[in-house]
């Protein structure tokens, strides 16, 4: 069964899930394809030989999971333009999309589908993201491979859906809140006397010793 990967939306978050994937070296760069309207901004991933389009359809033709990072508001038609070549057997569907819930998915592709919601943060480019993730029907098998994806990027845990917005509080914007702490524990380090770097330095190794 094919390995392609799919990842339809190549904003920031999808841009690094493909470059998290081609890092951990399980996925060659030709076996992952990012789609973006307008492709100028992928320069970075044709380099590493990941393949990038504009065509959603062909991306999922081939593919095996297929990622939906795009905004809320582009789901619904992304979803039309690509309900004809998606497969329930062939198809894991992994939402990255923010408020969006699996039934939100299902009421378009339909209820056969496995699907997955996932909460991965900008760090899974550097391979040191926390992903929680949900699904109502997807297999055993299917998670393992999803969840060993995220593992090799990071670390995951599978939750209660319920439990996804908390999720997305706590892990996907907590790396906002964290790097708030740093600048200002940076800035209170220049008022006591140390210069930008120098205040900057100690705060960043502190919060890694922590």
């Amino acid at each position: 069964m094919s390995k392609n990967i799919a990842i339809l939306g190549g904003g920031n978050l999808g841009q690094s899930i493909a470059l998290g994937l081609v890092s951990t070296r399980e996925y060659q760069s030709s076996e992952v394809i990012v789609t973006r309207r307008k492709v100028h901004g992928l320069e970075e991933l044709q380099q590493k030989g990941i393949r990038i389009s504009t065509d959603n359809v062909d991306a999922v033709r081939d593919a095996r999971l297929v990622f939906l990072c795009v905004q809320p508001k582009q789901l619904h038609a992304l979803l039309d333009e690509i309900k004809a070549v998606l497969s329930a057997d062939q198809h894991v569907l992994i939402s990255t999309i923010t408020g969006v819930s699996i039934d939100d998915v299902e009421a378009i592709v339909g209820a056969d589908f496995p699907i997955v919601r996932a909460t991965p943060n900008t760090a899974i480019a550097i391979r040191e993201s926390m992903t929680c993730m949900a699904t109502k029907k997807a297999s055993g098998s299917q998670m393992e491979q999803v969840k060993g994806i995220f593992d090799v990027m990071g670390r995951s845990m599978v939750i209660d859906e319920e439990l996804m917005a908390a999720a997305t509080v706590l892990g996907a914007s907590g790396i906002a809140f964290a790097l708030r702490f740093i600048r200002a524990a940076a800035q209170g380090g220049i008022e006591m006397g140390f210069d930008a770097d120098e205040a900057q330095a100690i705060a960043m190794q502190t919060c890694r010793g922590a």
